[in-house]
């Protein structure tokens, strides 16, 4: 499927199979914008449920109390917040919720840090080359960062207890496969941008990714 950002519009193919039941967060390369993206919905068709028609009970149901099966119950109208609770978790995220994912963000910012220096890129790169190298590095980073930000118990826990592989293996694997179809087989050849910024930020400097 094709999926857009809804900031700077730009496109990208996604497999519906990487996508998360319910929807995930992704990071847009281009402008660096969160935003969520849904799978398809599936070609099921629905078949309309006519419902029972309850007709209003005569006052000597009523007074009588034959009828009480037929009025409406405190357990109907439960049912009815329960189905809107259900709709609102796929819902597109609101002002609201934009607002407390860039908070997280900046929380997230002060749990890693200040970011290292890079290295310099060698001198005889040309230009493009060295854009294609900055730009791989800044994605690497960003990916690692998301998982770090959706993950911080995970990153705490796997820090402590030494097995932060092993916690965060599928993320890693989902993160490192998006990576791969963004940057170039000659970038993947030269320089593991990814497995630098899982040691840096997700390991705390340490070289535990290899």
């Amino acid at each position: 499927m094709i999926s857009e950002c809804p900031k700077c519009k730009k496109k990208y193919r996604v497999n519906d199979y990487d996508i998360p039941v319910g929807g995930g967060p992704v990071r847009c390369p281009n402008c660096s914008n969160i935003f969520t993206i849904y799978r398809k919905p599936l070609d099921i068709e629905l078949i309309p449920v006519e419902e029972e028609k309850t007709r209003e009970p005569s006052f000597e149901e009523i007074s009588t109390g034959t009828s009480l099966g037929e009025i409406p119950t405190e357990s109907t109208r439960e049912k009815a917040v329960e189905a809107e609770e259900k709709e609102s978790v796929t819902a597109e995220p609101t002002t609201t919720e934009a607002k407390e994912i860039f908070l997280r963000t900046l929380q997230e910012k002060r749990t890693v840090g200040p970011e290292t220096t890079a290295p310099p890129l060698p001198e005889s790169w040309s230009e493009e080359k060295k854009k294609e190298h900055q730009k791989a590095r800044r994605l690497a980073r960003s990916l690692t960062k998301d998982i770090l930000l959706y993950h911080q118990e995970d990153v705490r826990r796997g820090r402590k207890e030494g097995n932060l592989v092993e916690l965060l293996r599928d993320e890693i694997k989902r993160s490192w496969k998006f990576y791969k179809k963004q940057v170039g087989e000659d970038i993947l050849k030269e320089k593991n941008y990814f497995k630098d910024a899982l040691n840096e930020i997700i390991a705390a400097g340490e070289e535990i990714f290899a």
